[in-house]
């Protein structure tokens, strides 16, 4: 019976790891297809209140920085309808004091990879309180599938100011 649970565990690890492996793939893939820099918009979504609002800001900003005295953070945008309504698909925010030793680590001629300093997101709203990185799996990569708003129709697509 150890033997049945041990490559169950195994199968479950494999999946996982090849989700993880895909997310990245496409991450990476997204970033060198995404056309010239005019292409590229010059602006981002961010809020300060889990996503019950947003504000616009340079897309160069890592989150999190301070708006107004709060602690804001990256709000990805999505609509069906070119943007005239939209849902807060999913939070984004890096630990920045991991980003500092990853960087004093690059500098001191170390890997860098030893340290993960995001992206972690999260769903909007104050009832999802758990941050995710990457090494969450598949609980990270279903964070980032957006659900249409109710009776919307059209394709939903990542959206910007």
């Amino acid at each position: 019976m150890a033997v049945g649970g041990s490559n169950q565990r195994s199968k479950i690890i494999g999946v996982v790891a090849i989700v993880v492996i895909a997310a990245a793939g496409f991450m990476i893939v997204r970033s060198l297809f995404r056309g010239s820099d005019r292409d590229r918009p010059s602006s981002a979504y961010y809020t300060v209140d889990d996503g019950a609002s947003v504000f616009v800001d340079k897309i160069e900003r890592i989150a999190p920085f301070d708006h107004a005295g709060q602690p804001a953070v990256r709000a990805h945008v999505f609509s069906t309808d070119g943007n005239k309504t939209h849902v807060v698909g999913y939070l984004e925010k890096y630990d920045l004091d991991v980003m500092k030793q990853r960087d004093a680590a690059a500098a001191r001629g170390e890997s860098p990879f030893q340290y993960n300093a995001g992206p972690f997101i999260k769903k909007p709203g104050a009832q999802y309180t758990k941050w995710l990185s990457a090494t969450d799996g598949r609980e990270f990569v279903d964070t980032m599938v957006v659900t249409p708003p109710e009776g919307s129709t059209g394709t939903l697509v990542e959206v910007y100011p």
